[in-house]
């Protein structure tokens, strides 16, 4: 009997998971979207390890050309042989050389990243798009099981957008507070106003960084009534699914109470993160009016 049992569930798992594949056969345009990307961030990202190991391996060369630079040095200051005065002229010539390179492939490198930046927030609307098609196409399913391999193929693509949110978030770069920019009494006009100048541009990247959390807020907040109906769907489905389907109703219903629980804790976190970026900003702006006020003043006695 209780093998049996454990083919039939076998059986039905077989049959779910055909399901599953069926329902993401029959979606729209949204999915292939988000497979295609998936395939280029993939290269991206292989391309970018690469030449972060080209960057790793230059940079040594760099570092140990520059230590034999800096020995030849100290020997030319008590030596007056030509030879090593040669070397050095070498080394000196390798190591600009060494430089470029190096300038060339971190610019190469940021483009990199910035386009998969792009990227990442490209799978990731596409994902959020197929996840509302999938559960506003729910609703018109008559079969329970239908509407529970809709609900898998929907659980899937969130876990993805989890991943990709996570390397999105690792590429990008935080706001840069330090050094602090204070008036000293030995600034001169110029630097008073480079300082103003790296003030402002603080000031603009925490406002952009403002923008880019208040929309992930409101995205981690649109996750939230996703959770929500899919723990819904799950509680109906129960109504019309035999016991032995309880597994995996369960299963998604943990999972889906674990997600509401983590994503209320990520809109907290953004909010704190929101509040202590704005009262950061409230400060760069009152230094930036003293700055501009002491400036005037320095520029009147000129």
């Amino acid at each position: 009997m209780a093998i049996k049992i454990e083919i039939i569930g076998r059986f039905r798992l077989v049959f779910l998971i055909a399901n599953i594949f069926y329902f993401v056969s029959s979606l729209p345009a949204q999915t292939p979207s988000v497979d295609s990307l998936r395939s280029v961030i993939l290269a991206e990202e292989d391309s970018l390890e690469h030449l972060n190991k080209i960057q790793k391996r230059l940079t040594l060369s760099f570092d140990v050309l520059n230590a034999k630079i800096f020995e030849q040095k100290k020997n030319l200051a008590t030596s007056s042989n030509p030879l090593v005065r040669l070397r050095l002229g070498s080394n000196l010539r390798e190591s600009e050389s060494l430089a470029a390179k190096l300038d060339k492939l971190q610019k190469r490198m940021q483009s990199m990243r910035r386009q998969l930046r792009g990227d990442y927030r490209k799978i990731l609307a596409g994902a959020d798009g197929a996840v509302r098609q999938i559960m506003v196409g729910i609703y018109n399913k008559k079969n329970s099981r239908s509407q529970l391999a809709a609900l898998n193929v929907a659980r899937s693509l969130e876990n993805e957008k989890k991943t990709w949110q996570k390397k999105l978030n690792e590429l990008t770069p935080s706001v840069f507070q330090e050094p602090q920019l204070e008036i000293e009494p030995s600034d001169n006009i110029e630097r008073l106003q480079l300082k103003m100048k790296l003030l402002q541009d603080r000031i603009k990247q925490a406002n952009r960084v403002i923008i880019k959390l208040n929309k992930r807020r409101e995205e981690f907040r649109s996750d939230l009534q996703i959770y929500d109906d899919m723990l819904n769907f799950i509680d109906n489905l129960r109504q019309n699914i035999d016991l032995e389907q309880d597994y995996f109703d369960q299963e998604h219903s943990d999972q889906l109470k674990e997600d509401l629980r983590a994503t209320k804790s990520e809109i907290s976190a953004i909010t704190k993160h929101l509040q202590e970026l704005k009262k950061d900003r409230t400060a760069m702006e009152a230094k930036l009016l003293q700055f501009k006020s002491y400036l005037k003043k320095k520029l009147s006695y000129n």
